[in-house]
């Protein structure tokens, strides 16, 4: 591909790019921060519990995984 007509393919993308800056920056922050702030929310809304039953089994789990990486270390 021609270097020149590389070149000026990067810069109408350039171009493209700063107007569609411009355009969400005339929005302006008000619409910034609901945004965030209803993602923020909704994150924490979907999110599933654990039952204690589970808790428990991962944390059994997990303390057999931390005795084996232990009692490896201890040989080496």
């Amino acid at each position: 591909m021609d270097t020149t007509r590389l070149v000026r393919d990067l810069r109408g993308e350039r171009g493209r790019i700063e107007r569609a800056i411009a355009a969400l920056e005339a929005l302006g922050s008000d619409s910034a921060g609901s945004w965030t702030t209803r993602t923020a929310g909704a994150n924490k809304a979907g999110r599933r519990k654990m039952s204690p039953a589970a808790r428990k089994r991962i944390s059994m789990m997990m303390k057999k995984r931390l005795a084996a990486r232990r009692k490896a270390a201890k040989k080496a």
